[in-house]
C-alpha cells in the first residue's frame, strides 16, 4: 500500500527511495523516550522553545521572564516555572532518568534522523518539480521532529547536569556538570538558530500540537487544509528567544544553579507517545506534530504569529 502510494508521489523509478525513507523516519521514532509531560501537553504549556535555557531562572528577574511566562500555563505554586524536571507533587525527569534519556537520544533517536535528513537532502539535489518538492516536504517534516527532539533531549540533560551538580559535593564533580550543562546551552541555542531558518525557509507551517488517544485511531490523521503564510514573521517569537537567551547568557554567571525541589517519585505512566505526521504531497500542507497521550485535549503551540 505504501509503495503504491509512492509510486503516485514520485513515480515507480523513486517510489523506493521514498518509501524507504518513510521506513527510516519510523525506525527512528520508536527510539524516541518517553519523557513524562513534555511528550504531552507539557513541551507546549512550559512554553519550551520561548523560555530562557539557563541553569537558574530564578536568576532572571521576574520583568525578563514576562515576555514568555504571561503565555505559557504555570501554576504560581508549580516548580516547573524555573525547575525542568519537577511539576506539582512529581519529580517528571531525575538525574538518573535524565542523563539515560539524553544517552539514548544522543545514541539512536538523533543520528538516525540527521541520517534521514542527510539522505533526503541528496534525493532534493537529483529531483526537480512535484517529484522534488515531495522530498523537500518529508525534509522539513524530518527537520521539524529533528528540533522538537533536540529540545527534548535537551531538557533531559539539564535535568542531568544541574541535579548532579547540586547533589555532589565533589569540585571535579561539579565542573564536570557545569561544563556538560553549557554544551547543552550551546547546543540549545544552535538548535533554535536552525529552527528558525526552517521557519523561515519551509514552504510549509510548522505547528506542535498536543491531542489525545481518546481519540485513537488505526489510521494517521491526515491534514486536509493548508496554512497560507502569515504576513507576519513566522519566526518572531524564536527570534526573541534567541536573542534574549544570547543576552542572558552573557549578563548571567555560568555557575548559577537552581535549587532543588523536593517531590515524591512519579510513576511511569503506562501510555506510549505517538507521534503523528500529517502527510501531504503539497508542500504548502501543514507540517503537524500531533502527540497523543491519555489525557485531555490540551495546548496548541504555533509559531507562525
Amino acid at each position: 500500500m505504501l509503495r503504491d502510494y509512492a509510486t503516485r508521489l514520485v513515480g515507480s523509478a523513486l517510489a523506493p527511495a521514498l518509501s524507504e525513507a518513510w521506513r527510516e523516519f519510523e525506525d527512528a521514532l520508536v527510539w524516541q523516550p518517553l519523557v513524562g509531560l513534555y511528550c504531552a501537553f507539557g513541551f507546549c504549556w512550559q512554553r519550551t522553545w520561548d523560555r530562557p535555557f539557563v541553569p537558574d531562572l530564578e536568576a532572571v528577574p521576574a520583568a525578563e521572564r514576562d515576555y514568555y511566562e504571561r503565555h505559557g500555563c504555570f501554576q504560581f505554586n508549580n516548580p516547573g516555572i524555573n525547575d525542568f524536571g519537577k511539576d506539582v507533587l512529581f519529580d517528571l525527569i531525575t538525574r538518573e532518568s535524565g542523563a539515560k534519556m539524553a544517552a539514548d537520544m544522543d545514541r539512536e533517536l538523533l543520528p538516525r534522523v540527521c541520517t534521514l535528513i542527510s539522505k533526503l537532502v541528496v534525493a532534493i539535489g537529483e529531483t526537480e518539480g512535484e517529484v522534488r518538492a515531495v522530498f523537500t516536504d518529508l525534509r522539513d517534516r524530518a527537520r521539524a521532529y529533528l528540533h522538537w527532539a533536540t529540545s527534548l533531549r535537551n531538557v533531559c540533560a539539564w535535568c542531568e547536569c544541574v541535579y548532579g551538580y547540586l547533589e555532589s559535593n565533589d569540585p571535579a564533580v561539579k565542573a564536570a556538570c557545569e561544563k556538560k550543562l553549557q554544551d547543552t546551552i550551546d547546543l540549545e541555542l544552535a538548535n533554535i538558530r536552525e529552527l528558525i531558518e526552517l521557519l523561515e525557509t519551509t514552504p510549509s507551517e510548522v505547528i506542535a500540537v498536543s491531542a489525545s488517544l481518546r481519540r485513537r485511531s488505526s489510521t494517521a490523521r491526515i491534514s486536509s487544509s493548508t496554512c497560507a503564510r502569515s504576513s507576519a514573521s513566522p519566526s518572531s517569537t524564536a527570534i526573541t528567544r534567541a536573542h534574549r537567551q544570547e543576552h542572558l547568557l552573557a549578563s548571567r554567571p555560568r555557575h548559577h544553579l537552581a535549587r532543588g525541589v523536593e517531590g515524591a517519585d512519579m510513576k511511569d505512566h503506562d501510555s506510549i507517545p505517538r507521534l503523528v505526521i500529517a502527510r501531504e504531497a503539497k508542500p504548502t500542507a501543514a507540517i503537524q506534530l500531533e502527540f497523543q497521550m491519555d489525557c485531555f485535549v490540551t495546548a496548541l503551540l504555533a509559531m507562525t504569529t
